[in-house]
């Protein structure tokens, strides 16, 4: 799984996770037993990041960082 993403709000990066994690459990017919749908959630979580894109900054003003 390879996805990335930087979202300055804070509801829209949740939001965001949520649905990219159902849609990549519907497709692969997973619930949230399966060890897939908790290593595709720790994914989303690392790296779609709640931060500024302009300044490459998350909203702790750390540098952002991608996980690869």
């Amino acid at each position: 799984m390879c996805i990335y993403g930087i979202e300055l709000l804070a509801d829209n990066i949740a939001e965001c996770r949520v649905n990219v994690l159902e849609v990549f459990a519907e497709y692969l017919n997973l619930d949230e037993t399966n060890d897939i749908y908790h290593a595709a959630s720790y994914v989303l979580f690392q790296n779609l990041v709640h931060g500024a894109a302009l300044t490459m900054r998350d909203q702790d003003g750390h540098p952002i960082t991608f996980c690869e």
